[in-house]
């Protein structure tokens, strides 16, 4: 018998809950998964910094960890693969561009627009930010509370204006978080 047929077996046993199966059919279609995680990852201009075993990896752990669907044949369970690949691909984009969108919307001055019976909680969240982040902390009370401009806070505390700019915003994300948890 071919392995094609083989594997195709192997998928009808995994589907049907055999873990043994389940794991051969891995092991035989991994060369598949690298060269079809490859693909997706020169279609994406972008992805220079993810490589083809992180994307397989990925792919199998976030959206392929639930049972092997039912499937006619390999180049079905392989297009299956090749979608979530690139699935996992537009989600990191998307994220990337929100995180993107977030750092220049907080570019001029940053302003956190809460009702005024959160400020007690404001100011709790932002005693439990200086406690587990210190240096966020402190740059995102540069920014709020003192209105200072991205090169001077950069400066204040010795990191680079990029990274001011990422810890604000991550700052923010998690005041946020927390007063509206409260």
């Amino acid at each position: 018998m071919q392995q094609s047929g083989v594997i195709t077996q192997l998928l009808q046993r995994a589907a049907d809950g055999d873990l043994v199966a389940e794991n051969d059919c891995y092991g035989l279609l991994y060369h598949d998964f690298r060269r079809l995680a490859a693909a997706v990852l020169r279609e994406d201009w972008n992805a220079h910094s993810f490589h083809p075993t992180e994307l397989v990896h990925q792919t199998l752990l976030s959206k392929m960890y639930r049972r092997i669907p039912r499937v006619q044949s390999r180049y079905q369970f392989l297009s299956i693969f090749r979608r979530a690949a690139h699935q996992i691909m537009v989600d990191r984009g998307r994220r990337r561009i929100t995180r993107q969108r977030f750092i220049l919307s907080a570019d001029s001055r940053v302003e956190m627009e809460m009702p005024d019976d959160n400020s007690v909680a404001l100011e709790r969240a932002f005693g439990q930010l200086a406690k587990f982040d210190p240096q966020v902390a402190a740059v995102v009370r540069a920014k709020l509370l003192e209105g200072r401009t991205w090169p001077d806070t950069a400066a204040r505390l010795g990191i680079p204006d990029h990274k001011a700019r990422e810890m604000c915003a991550w700052g923010i994300q998690w005041l946020r978080l927390r007063v509206s948890g409260s």
